[in-house]
């Protein structure tokens, strides 16, 4: 075959047109046509891939209802106490599995494991993520937890200068994500903040808020996630919800909250970044930094986690030391005679350098306010009180809610360009999105990291179901 009988089939074939006798090479006993693409092929396979997700969940939430509906059925017709067997006998039947799990679990020593290792990346996500640094300590590697502070608290020697807060990585930052939440439970989250016993002064903490989007994935305003920004800030700068706030018409913000703070002058407008995202400074009344990053559009819980650790990675939150606090804006983790739940997960992390991640205990405020929020507390409880516990028993927690927990962030570094990553098909979108704390966790278990539980030594958590104040 010559060169130009060589270029006209390729040519053929790339535009899916039949050879004439003359050009094709050899004898030609027949027509030979190369079939054309349809232009919509590839939507139409991303429908029907997408119609049997559809149906595979639709199974699911069908299988779901009616063994609820049974088992609501059967507990409301037998006698009390066959019902309190009943529950015995799930409580049992749910322990069973993670017992058999961990017992085989512990024949690779889970406990016995050496330093995390990065799993290796696809092209697309080359990304390397840097949101750990080093923090000050002594010789003895006792880490410097006061500013105050003239003597090593592990040996004991004289400190030369004190620290410089401003020239030092936070110990532990707290990653507080918000989306339409009510002003009860924001005023509870950052009172949590004032009230909670920290484990190293406040000015070596951080804490970032991202609320998720001023406008809808459609680009409509977001009046209610407005209502949040406005008792947000005006919380976290010392005032009450019900005084005023504007939103600003200057083009050049965007849409954002202008406070002006009632009593004084001051008014505080937003710093724009060039992704509109826009961010609001200042310090707690106790001495705490904050930073509330409020992005331009609605994209998920993941997208603002990808948001935190972008930043982070490039400098526009600090890098932080030992510890990355995730916790929802609306819950309430410290309370009057009830405040050592912050310290008492940072600490555990802390000792235990094979420990990725450390939980406690969630439950529901108000849990007898409505059936929907008792059931829910009954599954707060079992899981995190039953399940967990037994986990930790093994050293593998397999799931760190996202509603309050720590992870170490020289840990997070291995696992975020997969964590990250976009979910390009429906069931990515599912596992990746929906139930991104446990992806997470899964992923820290994979490089070898430990999880714990501490239920036993935690005060409860309590997630604001109702607008009761603590």
């Amino acid at each position: 075959m010559s060169n130009a009988e060589a270029d006209a089939l390729r040519a053929a074939t790339e535009k899916g047109q039949p050879l004439s006798p003359d050009k094709r090479p050899g004898k030609a006993a027949a027509t030979v046509v190369v079939p054309i693409a349809s232009p919509n092929a590839k939507k139409l396979a991303e429908e029907r891939t997408r119609f049997e997700a559809f149906k595979f969940k639709a199974r699911l939430v069908l299988l779901f209802l009616s063994v609820n509906v049974a088992f609501v059925m059967l507990i409301q017709l037998l006698p009390p106490h066959y019902a309190g067997y009943i529950f015995l006998g799930y409580i049992v039947l749910s322990a069973v599995p993670k017992f058999v799990f961990g017992s085989l679990l512990s024949r690779w020593q889970p406990g016995q494991r050496g330093e995390s290792v990065a799993r290796p990346l696809a092209e697309d996500e080359a990304l390397r993520w840097h949101i750990s640094a080093e923090a000050a300590h002594c010789r003895c590697g006792t880490d410097r937890t006061s500013v105050s502070a003239i003597a090593c608290a592990g040996c004991g020697r004289q400190f030369k200068t004190p620290l410089d807060p401003a020239r030092q990585p936070p110990l532990i930052t707290a990653c507080v994500t918000v989306h339409h939440e009510a002003p009860d439970g924001l005023c509870a989250g950052v009172s949590s903040f004032e009230r909670s016993s920290l484990p190293c002064d406040a000015a070596l903490c951080q804490l970032v808020y991202i609320v998720d989007g001023r406008f809808s994935a459609a680009g409509e305003y977001d009046v209610a996630q407005e209502r949040s920004i406005m008792s947000l800030l005006l919380r976290l700068y010392g005032d009450l919800p019900s005084t005023c706030a504007r939103v600003s018409d200057v083009p050049d913000l965007d849409k954002c909250v202008v406070l002006t703070l009632p009593g004084s002058n001051l008014q505080v407008t937003p710093q724009l970044l060039p992704d509109g995202t826009a961010v609001y400074t200042g310090t707690l009344s106790r001495g705490v930094p904050f930073a509330v990053l409020v992005k331009r559009s609605n994209h998920g819980k993941r997208h603002s986690h990808r948001l935190f650790f972008s930043y982070m990675h490039c400098g526009v939150v600090r890098r932080t030391a030992n510890a990355i606090l995730f916790v929802d804006s609306d819950v309430s983790f410290a309370w009057k005679g009830n405040d050592g739940g912050l310290r008492a997960l940072y600490e555990r992390l802390v000792a235990v350098p094979s420990v990725g991640g450390a939980c406690g205990e969630i439950e529901v405020w108000g849990w007898t306010s409505s059936p929907i929020v008792a059931a829910q507390h009954f599954e707060y409880k079992s899981n995190q009180f039953l399940a967990k516990s037994c986990e930790s028993w093994f050293g593998m927690v397999t799931c760190l809610p996202g509603a309050f927990c720590v992870v170490r962030p020289r840990a997070l570094e291995h696992v975020l360009g997969h964590y990250l990553r976009p979910a390009k098909t429906v069931l990515a979108r599912n596992q990746l999105d929906l139930g991104e704390d446990r992806t997470m966790t899964t992923l820290l278990l994979e490089v070898g990291d430990l999880r714990a539980n501490l239920s036993q030594c935690l005060p409860p958590v309590q997630r604001r179901l109702d607008g009761a104040r603590p």
